[in-house]
């Protein structure tokens, strides 16, 4: 590609690099080259002596194979946003990684088995109670956790509840009365509006509490928006809060007291928990019932695992039901993960099969229902298809501009008819060639549009797949650094200006009054500092934080999780992480890469957690010195959720 056409597309030739800043060079090299050599010992070494079998390579080798192209191409995206297919150095480069990430993996999938055998065999050889361990253990630690594990799980989830919330209620001072980000402006301006003016382009759901809160309880009611964003942000603060402290509450039965404490602190003190609390978006609660889908789906999975003719109370699948049917309704591209986790579930689990399609067809008729009827009586318009096909979109776009000779006129002429500002097309977001797509002609013949992409795609495939990866490799390139470039959008909004812009460019208009914007006002300006420095993407200066702040981390960690319990034949608590999976295929859609997209994932990493220190393969009673019939805790005939 020449430098003419590569100046056709923003961004094309930018040189950054992410948070590892370039690992060939400086001290970081040497630490992972440290690492590798490490690694790779300790498997010669495992393998020879017969710790490291051949079922562990098996897992580790494709995992490793994967990474490697992934970071490979990841990386030339990122600096020159091009996939780079064609070079040697590409495939090269990629081979020649294989052996050291192979190594990595072996090794961290071995240690957490490890890890997993040894907190399973703890639980199942000790014939004291709980409240013997209390006396009996040797360490302090050994009694503390013990003791933990005493507590009721009632008393212990309004205890974490109380302690998340409080830690939250620091950061919200730094926030006050609440971050009016993201597309907050133009939900509000629907609601004030009413009628026919609200959409589906956002939840409905969400606009309508938020609108609620901001228009009717403030502005009408308190006489200030700003308090009406305030009460809206506490009530999303106490409805998340106990959502977390319930999943880790209920960790403390399920898989111990040690992911029961990890759960809860990572909830209370990971900032990016706290920020999107008391952000006006509706990824925030959607993440917290989405955390909350994928703990039940452990739970039932549990019963499942240790007794495959298990029998699960009606109440359990109506709670489940409801959850996931929250979720939908707060993220709608959430409904196909669901349906397709729920349809194999009824499949490959017959023993459940009833269970499993009760809740997909009461969840499907309710969708049906609620998008229907319940539409029609608030007037709710449809957006037009537009907003579904963002990948087409950008590739039909790239495709113009740097294959218009292999394209031809007439499909050329085309593409301008659906797309005419195909001119604005940046690579890593798709609102410049979506939000002006001519969705009338897209109507008139649905057919024409895909028998168009299909045509220029065989004419420039490399181009397309180069369009695809870009909208998504936040997503499974760990390395990306944030801000995204040519995204337009930070690691986490905390100061707003594009609704800033937007309240002074429409408030003199003759309907001025609906564009309504809160400014923060923080009560403490450390604290204000200190978040905003975290959402600018400061974590990215710490070592580690990748594995909990980057998106493109997630799906690795699902893996590896996936290979530890395959590995431990534990088939059945591959359940949660498959809607991980799923919901992170939806993303790979999305219009752009933005963290609050998989903040869903980021809130369910603490079931990652309880896989690793529970052993799902026994029956009977939970972890823990209480019997499974606690409230909160599950009974013998089945965990209630």
């Amino acid at each position: 590609m020449t430098a003419e056409t590569a100046g056709k597309i923003g961004g094309i030739g930018t040189v950054g690099g992410g948070p590892l800043g370039g690992v060939a060079g400086g001290l970081t090299g040497l630490l992972i080259f440290a690492v590798v050599l490490y690694c790779m010992i300790r498997v010669v070494r495992g393998s020879l002596a017969g710790t490291i079998d051949r079922r562990t390579h098996w897992f580790a080798g494709p995992i490793a194979a994967l990474l490697s192209g992934c970071l490979t191409i990841g990386r030339n995206l990122y600096l020159t946003d091009m996939g780079g297919w064609t070079s040697a150095g590409t495939w090269t480069g990629m081979i020649l990684a294989i052996p050291g990430l192979w190594a990595i993996v072996a090794v961290v999938i071995d240690w957490l088995i490890g890890v997993a055998s040894r907190i399973a065999s703890a639980e199942a050889g000790t014939a004291a109670t709980a409240a013997n361990q209390v006396t009996t253990a040797r360490t302090t630690t050994a009694r503390w956790l013990a003791a933990y594990r005493t507590i009721g799980t009632g008393k212990l989830l309004i205890a974490l509840w109380i302690v998340i919330f409080a830690v939250w209620l620091i950061g919200f001072l730094g926030a006050f009365p609440g971050i009016y980000g993201y597309d907050a402006i133009y939900q509000v301006r629907m609601y004030y509006l009413g009628g026919g003016n609200v959409n589906n382009h956002h939840p409905i759901v969400h606009t309508y509490l938020l609108g609620w809160c901001v228009v009717t309880i403030g502005e009408r009611l308190l006489g200030s928006a700003a308090a009406g964003l305030a009460v809206y942000c506490v009530l999303q603060m106490l409805a998340m809060s106990l959502i977390y402290a319930y999943i880790s509450a209920r960790l403390n039965r399920l898989s111990g007291p040690v992911a029961s404490l990890i759960s809860a602190a990572f909830f209370a003190f990971v900032p990016y928990h706290m920020i999107l609390a008391f952000s006006a978006t509706k990824d925030s609660l959607f993440a917290a019932f989405f955390a909350l889908g994928v703990f039940q789906t452990y739970a039932i999975a549990r019963r499942i695992q240790a007794d495959r003719h298990a029998r699960i109370p009606v109440a359990t699948w109506v709670g489940y039901g409801c959850v996931l049917f929250a979720g939908c309704l707060l993220r709608n591209n959430a409904l196909y993960a669901i349906v397709v986790l729920l349809v194999f579930a009824a499949i490959l689990l017959r023993s459940q099969w009833k269970g499993f399609l009760a809740t997909l067809l009461a969840i499907v008729v309710a969708w049906g229902l609620f998008t229907g009827p319940v539409y029609r009586v608030l007037s709710v318009q449809k957006e037009g298809a537009a907003a579904m096909l963002s990948v087409p979109a950008q590739q039909l776009a790239r495709a113009a501009l740097l294959n218009a000779d292999e394209i031809g006129a007439e499909d050329m002429r085309q593409i301008k008819e659906y797309m005419p500002t195909v001119e604005t097309y940046q690579a890593r977001i798709s609102d410049h060639v979506v939000f002006p797509f001519n969705n009338a002609k897209y109507a008139e013949d649905k057919g024409a549009f895909y028998r168009l992409w299909a045509r220029v795609g065989k004419a420039a495939p490399g181009t397309y797949l180069d369009a695809f990866l870009l909208l998504n490799a936040g997503n499974w390139y760990p390395d990306m650094g944030y801000p995204v470039p040519d995204g337009y959008h930070p690691y986490l909004e905390y100061g707003f200006p594009g609704n800033e812009d937007a309240y002074n460019a429409h408030k003199d208009d003759p309907d001025g009054d609906s564009w309504i914007f809160v400014p923060m006002q923080p009560k403490s300006q450390w604290v204000s500092e200190q978040l905003n420095g975290f959402a600018r993407g400061d974590w990215q200066t710490v070592p580690g934080a990748v594995l909990l702040c980057n998106p493109g981390a997630y799906i690795w960690l699902i893996l590896i999780a996936a290979a530890v319990m395959v590995r431990r034949r534990r088939y059945v608590m591959l359940l949660p992480l498959a809607l991980m999976t799923l919901y992170w295929g939806t993303l790979l859609l999305a219009p752009t890469i933005l963290f609050r997209y998989s903040y869903a994932l980021a809130a369910a990493l603490p079931v990652l957690v309880g896989l690793m220190c529970g052993d799902p393969g026994r029956s009977g009673t939970e972890t823990g010195g209480k019997r499974a019939d606690d409230r909160l805790g599950g009974s013998s005939r089945g965990e209630r959720l």
